[in-house]
């Protein structure tokens, strides 16, 4: 936060009248050259005067990115009005799609880093107050004029770039009405006049990479938006299979497909060796099936579909709930699978969509451990969970050590397993496997930490803060599957919590277990025989 408030509020001020002057001229686009004219140099006035108080903000708060944005807006000015003076048909889009949202955003980016960050309380009462009156909805704004919004971003790598929207123009459906929106991020190596070269529905030209890509939000006017990341080629039935998906329940908040180089297990097994194989694959795994749909407390989101009237691409835009200095560089997949779940929502992995993905071409010379560490805790200072905290992903060990054969209906209950990706998983497999619709997933935690995003992703859950109580919750169920996870439990109460659990089993079912430190498997009566799967016990019943 900025000291000297009276000054910040002079500037915001200021920004505010910079805002209505571009808008007179969107209104005056088509004016005699005189009134243009003076327009132009209004602006210009008002630009020149801000960039020396925003400079030295920037020195007090490095958060602030204003300084740049404020350089971006006067290029964007330049390009207005430059296209004036060609008499070019792409003026009104410059000014609308790009010269006004950069005032926007110049606006929201020195009242949130300038006034609010990083004080927890000021931040929670941007989310809820200022935030949704300054960053609206694209339905707030009027009726869809597309069914899809596409936006690929792009900072320099331009040979990936060119793959990229290559692919797009090969293999996005044409049946499915669109709009192009390409965000030249800062680019130095020939982006934007490639993308110029292709015409598109939008083009945003960013002349200062900011970390962010957030006044995009203001721009797009389709039902969904499908986000490429650059490094990023689409096959063929890739967008018909994630708008299948997403169109098929209205509890979809956001579905991704399958790929190479990501994390959280998201690849699945295949084999190629040049595009022409790349592509024979795709066309072979790219059939619909639902049965490959797996739902996923996080999603790792190099491309990705979501719907425009929700706010989950927003976040992950950095145009809605901005937490972190280092903006789109990291935990923005976070933000938004996290306020999918906490809304009732799914994150989808899409196995029945496959793309390639060349591996964080974009900004991976920006990341790097201290950034993680950086953002973590800025995660946890936002929102209160640790985005990498227990149950994020599931342990690939426990899932190939279980059976995961049956039909018929099963039950499967978690024990603190953290925000219950494990648990999950096991329903998905057996949708997948055994063609299984009838299994029914149970949680029980004391981890207060996790119930907010628990309670979304279970069928049935519940918050208990004595143990005594765990061994009889969703009684008389009887469970195929128990998962307890680690626990701060004494080791005598974990002991007594396995044993009555075991008893909940049915029949051939598996309790699974990560024991307390310094506990042995040998230390427990109640099962002779187990078998170890990574930091797991397992014993069947």
């Amino acid at each position: 936060m900025l000291k000297e408030e009276k000054t910040v509020l002079e500037m915001l001020e200021q920004i505010q009248k910079l805002q209505e002057t571009a808008k007179e001229l969107f209104r005056c686009q088509s004016a005699s050259g005189r009134q243009w004219d003076e327009l132009v140099a209004s602006l210009q006035t008002m630009l020149a005067k801000l960039q020396p108080v925003l400079q030295s903000f920037a020195a007090e708060e490095p958060a602030l990115m204003a300084h740049l944005m404020c350089q971006n807006v006067s290029a964007s000015l330049e390009t207005v009005r430059r296209l004036k003076e060609q008499n070019s048909p792409r003026l009104p889009d410059k000014i609308q799609y790009e010269l006004i949202p950069l005032i926007e955003e110049l606006y929201v980016d020195l009242l949130f880093w300038g006034t609010c960050y990083p004080s927890r309380e000021k931040m929670q009462d941007y989310y809820s107050g200022q935030m949704k009156e300054l960053c609206p909805l694209p339905q707030e704004k009027g009726p869809y004029r597309y069914e899809v919004s596409v936006i690929v971003v792009a900072y320099n790598k331009l040979e990936y770039t060119k793959k990229c929207i290559q692919h797009i123009q090969q293999y996005f459906p044409a049946d499915i009405s669109h709009e192009l929106i390409l965000v030249n991020n800062g680019s130095i190596d020939g982006t934007k006049e490639y993308f110029e070269s292709l015409n598109p529905t939008k083009q945003i030209d960013i002349a200062h990479n900011t970390k962010s890509f957030s006044v995009v939000g203001r721009v797009v006017e389709g039902k969904y938006i499908l986000f490429i990341s650059n490094d990023v080629l689409i096959t063929p039935g890739t967008v018909s299979n994630l708008l299948y998906c997403i169109q098929s329940d209205p509890k979809i908040g956001c579905v991704v497909p399958t790929c190479p180089n990501v994390s959280c297990y998201q690849h699945i097994p295949a084999k190629y060796g040049n595009a022409q194989e790349l592509i024979a694959f795709a066309r072979q795994n790219n059939q619909p099936d639902p049965f490959r749909w797996e739902e996923r407390p996080k999603v790792v989101t190099p491309i990705l579909l979501t719907r425009s009237d929700a706010e989950y691409f927003y976040a992950f835009a950095g145009y809605r709930y901005p937490f972190f200095a280092q903006r789109f560089l990291a935990f923005s997949d976070d933000l938004l699978s996290m306020l999918v779940r906490r809304n009732g929502q799914k994150n989808i992995l899409a196995k029945d969509s496959y793309v390639f993905h060349f591996g964080s071409i974009t900004i991976q010379e920006n990341v790097n451990q201290k950034l993680h560490a950086e953002g973590r805790q800025a995660f946890f200072n936002a929102f209160g969970i640790d985005p990498w905290g227990k149950g994020f992903c599931f342990e690939p060990a426990l899932m190939e050590a279980l059976p995961l054969n049956e039909t018929g209906p099963v039950n499967v209950l978690g024990v603190n397993c953290g925000m219950g990706s494990n648990p999950l998983k096991i329903r998905d497999l057996l949708k997948e496997k055994a063609r299984n619709l009838q299994v029914t997933v149970y949680n029980i935690t004391h981890e207060q930490q996790f119930w907010p995003d628990l309670e979304q992703l279970a069928d049935q859950a519940v918050f208990l803060t004595d143990w005594t109580q765990f061994a009889a919750a969703f009684s008389p169920v009887k469970f195929r599957y128990i998962l307890v996870d680690r626990s701060m439990m004494e080791p005598e109460s974990f002991k007594t919590m396995l044993s009555q659990l075991y008893e909940r089993l049915e029949a051939g079912g598996t309790l699974a277990a990560v024991l307390p430190e310094g506990m042995s498997p040998a230390q427990l009566s109640f099962a002779s025989t187990f078998t170890q799967a990574g930091a797991w016990t397992l014993w069947r019943r």
